[in-house]
């Protein structure tokens, strides 16, 4: 079984979308650093909230 990481898979999936519409560069960059973020919000929140049970 492969240990595959989800976030970078499903960020490789959207840059590679992205990259198939002809979206600029610096859009793609954006895109990729808010998915990021959006990541490492979830990841803190899903912490929190298996620290409170």
């Amino acid at each position: 079984m492969l240990n595959v990481d989800p976030k970078k898979s499903s960020i490789k999936r959207c840059m590679t979308h992205l990259e198939v519409l002809g979206v600029e560069p610096k859009i793609r960059q954006l895109v990729y650093m808010y998915m990021e973020m959006a990541y490492q919000e979830g990841v803190s929140e899903n912490l929190k909230e298996s620290v409170s049970k």
